[in-house]
């Protein structure tokens, strides 16, 4: 999983990675996994819901983690912009 996050971090500038570190969920969508969330602790999730509360379990655990690691790169100095000249 690491090595995918540095891949994914490799191909975005850090003007991008600071959009992907400003995004959050909306409050219904906060809601529902709050909702699908108790119904899983209760053991009354449908077949439906199992999935989608898998998917949101594991979107959010991604979007996690790659916020974590633009927020590391983000720490560091920005490189200069080098002006190579072909000649």
């Amino acid at each position: 999983m690491f090595e995918l996050l540095d891949a994914l971090a490799s191909c975005l500038d850090r003007d991008s990675a600071r959009r992907i570190n400003k995004v959050q969920f909306d409050e219904l969508i906060h809601e529902r996994y709050a909702e699908l969330r108790e119904k899983e602790r209760l053991g009354t999730l449908s077949r439906d819901e199992e999935i989608e509360f898998t998917v949101d379990v594991v979107s959010l655990n991604f979007l996690a983690l790659l916020q974590r690691k633009y927020r590391a790169i983000l720490r560091k100095p920005a490189k200069p912009l080098s002006h190579a000249v072909e000649g």
